[in-house]
């Protein structure tokens, strides 16, 4: 039997991973499980292949977990697809394929053709993701305001994995206090609304400035969002995956996908004329020429 599980949101598929594990070693019974663990970005490729060899030592049941098989750059997909259809009919092996965002859509189309289950874990937004934070809230008997866990969300990006590392440190009582729900003004509604509306982007600014944040800092967050968006450009240009970008710039791939968005939209004589302005920006204030408040404000008025 085949089990896919893959998506950008690797916290609920990682949970899910664990969860299958977990109950296959307690149907199992034995203080040695058969469990075969292969990672595709780790591992050689012919361990994959020649675990069969050693299957005599397994017991009549036996779990393999394969993981990142389509994302990553090894390309090893083509010599295992061989093999889908007999583990797919094996009545004794269970084969998990676990993967986060990949652009190997065709690798997966085709594993799904010999899947049991499938199970896709896309990022939680909006309803969904406060949902989400209610459930593990009250799971961990925590008390939090309304202002407190809209702080949570904003803070994290919707990354569950940050939002969760926040929840524990609540539960050890070492959690930062709320700030006020001015928080709101987050840094990314500037980012996004300066390639869109600099109106927009500069009303947002005004209460960025006003409740503390520099304009040194606004002009690095600019600099930031143009690069990954140029990246991002770039590897459509040239047909290559998207996903890397995220691992390369340590950028999570919500905001990839986010970025990626604009960088269709975007035409490049707009992209390049704003990473200009940044430049100016930079060097006008570097040099003395002017002090970063009018530097910054020369990004709206050219």
């Amino acid at each position: 039997m085949i089990y896919l599980i893959y998506g950008p949101d690797t916290f609920r598929s990682r949970c899910l991973l664990s969860g299958i594990i977990d109950e296959f070693k307690k149907k199992a019974g034995t203080d040695a499980p058969a469990i075969f663990r292969f990672d595709a970005e780790e591992d050689a490729p012919e361990r994959l292949l020649q675990f069969r060899s050693a299957r005599s030592l397994f017991g009549s049941k036996e779990l393999i977990v394969v993981e990142r098989l389509f994302s990553s750059p090894k390309n090893i997909f083509a010599a295992i697809e061989p093999l889908l259809e007999e583990w797919q009919k094996s009545q004794n092996s269970i084969f998990v394929f676990w993967d986060g965002d990949c652009a190997e859509a065709k690798a997966i189309e085709r594993v799904k053709k010999h899947a049991a289950k499938i199970q896709e874990f896309q990022l939680l937004t909006g309803v969904k993701l406060e949902r989400w934070l209610d459930d593990e809230i009250s799971a961990k008997h925590l008390k939090l305001s309304s202002a407190e866990r809209r702080a949570l969300i904003a803070d994290s990006g919707g990354d569950l994995w940050k939002l969760t590392q926040e929840l524990d440190k609540h539960e050890l009582g070492s959690a930062a206090p709320a700030k006020k729900e001015a928080r709101e003004e987050k840094i990314w509604n500037f980012t996004d609304a300066f390639l869109v509306s600099k109106k927009q982007a500069l009303v947002a600014s005004f209460r960025l400035v006003a409740r503390g944040t520099d304009n040194l800092y606004l002009i690095g967050a600019l600099a930031r969002t143009l690069r990954v968006i140029f990246a991002i450009r770039d590897a459509l240009d040239k047909k290559a995956q998207i996903s890397e970008i995220g691992k390369k710039m340590k950028v999570h791939p919500y905001v990839v996908k986010k970025q990626a968005e604009a960088a269709r939209i975007l035409t490049q004589s707009t992209l390049t004329r704003n990473y200009g302005l940044l430049l100016t920006a930079d060097e006008n204030i570097k040099t003395g020429k002017l002090p970063a408040s009018l530097a910054f404000l020369n990004l709206f008025v050219k």
